[in-house]
């Protein structure tokens, strides 16, 4: 009989969690599904549900999108064969310490503390909808639809030059960021950030920032969650390249190396 073992480990410097599946028995299970459940008893499978291969008896996955300060538990369920062996983690909390982060699910090694908030702006939904004045009718016909999520403006501080660029290298890829605040405060919101403001506070070498950010919440990106197979390490650096001059030939950049490996 297969049985599906599930364990978890907090990634406290990025506010994640690694989950490792190990998988036994038979039928040898070749791919799982992984899902992510709150105490509401609502379960959000990651990956939109994709498979997972199961390597060697082994599946590894890590989840940078669970929400702060709320326990959650972890389910692996057999995909292929089709079956249904399960497995389940015991309760893992991601601390926020009450702090802010801002994440880049695709790049999460770009994920960063935000120094200082210091304020969001009061949401505005805006309304989707089309009033038609007919002839003959006093009152116009309306045409509505859903209304939109909530639009705003963060702005928040960066106290140091390497804040400030961590914070420019957030920003560049244009991605849809994860906001995370403590979950009695601010809680999960997906947002696109439109064109970002971001001024010198005092004397021109003063490395102090503001940054506004507007923000409309949207939908969570498809696919994301990260396979933790790829050995990121300096270590991997001096296996894969006999010199440094090896690394500079390849043209990767160091952020290149945190996000894909070496």
């Amino acid at each position: 009989m297969a049985t599906i073992t599930v364990t978890t480990t907090v990634l406290a410097e990025q506010a994640g969690i690694h989950v490792h599946g190990a998988v036994t028995g038979t039928p040898v299970i070749t791919s799982v599904t992984i899902g992510r459940q709150d105490p509401s008893g609502f379960q959000q499978l990651l990956r939109y549900g994709e498979a997972v291969p199961v390597v060697a008896g082994v599946v590894d996955i890590d989840d940078f999108e669970a929400p702060l300060d709320v326990p959650v538990t972890y389910v692996i369920a057999q995909a292929v064969p089709a079956g249904s062996t399960v497995g389940t983690s015991a309760p893992v909390t991601v601390p926020s310490f009450g702090q802010t982060w801002l994440k880049d699910p695709a790049y999460p090694t770009r994920n960063m503390v935000v120094p200082v908030v210091t304020s969001v702006t009061g949401f505005t939904r805006a309304a989707r909808a089309g009033v038609f004045p007919i002839l003959g009718r006093a009152n116009p016909v309306a045409v509505t639809s859903v209304r939109g999520g909530p639009e705003g403006v963060i702005t928040l501080h960066t106290l140091t030059d390497d804040e400030r660029r961590r914070m420019e290298d957030l920003l560049s890829t244009g991605s849809i960021l994860l906001a995370q605040g403590p979950a009695s405060e601010f809680g999960s919101h997906y947002l696109f950030i439109g064109d970002v403001g971001e001024e010198r506070i005092g004397l021109v070498m003063e490395p102090s920032r503001v940054w506004t950010l507007p923000f409309v919440e949207v939908d969570r990106p498809a696919g994301l969650v990260h396979a933790s197979t790829t050995d990121r390490s300096w270590r991997a650096v001096r296996t894969t390249y006999a010199t440094w001059g090896d690394v500079i030939a390849t043209g990767k950049t160091n952020q290149d190396i945190l996000d894909n490996g070496p």
